[in-house]
């Protein structure tokens, strides 16, 4: 048995076994933390970059995955930079930022700006590429107000406006594009996740978490959506059936950021940490057997 003496002054360590391994289960596979790196993350397509974007700096970093180390770095905004998005190929990021009414097209090989997207007077919460490369998806909206969110469609050759979706009821953070299908997710300040058709325009709802909807993000290959709020909780659903797979516990903030990337039966996923020295920490989660939850039509 390994004894370690305690130092002087320090009380006593009462925390048991029991206390372990419940504190094991709540932080499943924790793989690294990267400590002011952003409050906002995503992985390439390959899964070998992780692009972090810093929202008081603006600073975009790009790390090797494996490596855990910085590949380049590029300044976004002269502020902050709240969302990134990479394209089918891995070849262009989009960036958002909150103070900057500009959604910027950007060349991950060489960090050089390629683009520019004409933004909302709200702020612009999120952009998200469609899955053939052809379009951008840009949500905007006014924070912890319910004046109605703003979602557009870019033609991301041209750089022009296509269309928009009208009838939201409140602000929105969120918009991601389904890798297989014509789904676009958003995430709202209700606490509701809503799937649309982007070519008819209709609706659905997934009802699940107790706060705002801070982030929506689908597996690689379109099988599953997880969804973080405000509370810390990331659930994933099969979203094509209405039913949760998990329901993922852990932080102790709410998830500003959530990237995944594929591993078989598990779910790796970067997420954001907000607080003083924000930071970004990878987990792996295992994807148990779904079970009902409640979706409308």
């Amino acid at each position: 048995m390994n004894v370690t003496a305690r130092k002087p002054g320090a009380s006593e360590d009462l925390r048991g076994f029991e206390w372990r391994y419940l504190w094991g289960l709540s932080r499943p596979g924790e793989l690294l933390i990267l400590p002011n790196s952003g409050a906002s993350a995503r992985f390439s397509p390959d899964g070998r970059i992780l692009a972090t974007g810093n929202y008081e700096t603006g600073e975009v970093k790009l790390w090797d995955s494996a490596s855990h180390t910085v590949l380049r770095s590029f300044n976004a905004y002269e502020g902050d930079c709240w969302w990134l998005a990479f394209s089918p190929d891995g070849q262009t990021l989009a960036t958002s930022s909150r103070n900057i009414r500009d959604f910027k097209l950007w060349d991950v090989a060489t960090g050089n700006q390629i683009g520019t997207l004409i933004g909302s007077t709200q702020e612009n919460f999120s952009v998200s590429l469609s899955p053939d490369g052809k379009r951008v998806a840009t949500i905007a909206g006014t924070a912890y107000k319910d004046v109605p969110a703003e979602i557009k469609i870019w033609d991301l050759a041209a750089q022009k406006q296509l269309g928009s979706f009208p009838g939201l009821t409140s602000w929105g953070t969120r918009v991601e594009f389904s890798p297989t299908d014509d789904t676009l997710v958003t995430g709202d300040g209700q606490g509701l996740v809503k799937l649309w058709n982007w070519n008819s325009g209709t609706v659905r709802i997934l009802r699940g978490h107790n706060g705002m909807v801070f982030e929506v993000r689908f597996s690689p290959d379109g099988k599953l959506l997880a969804t973080g709020d405000l509370n810390g909780t990331i659930i994933l659903w099969d979203w094509v059936t209405g039913s949760m797979a998990r329901v993922l516990t852990g932080h102790q903030g709410p998830i500003y950021g959530l990237a995944i990337s594929r591993d078989g039966l598990h779910q790796r996923a970067a997420t954001i940490q907000p607080g003083y020295g924000t930071c970004v920490r990878v987990r792996n989660w295992r994807v148990f057997p779904a079970t009902p939850a409640g979706l409308e039509r």
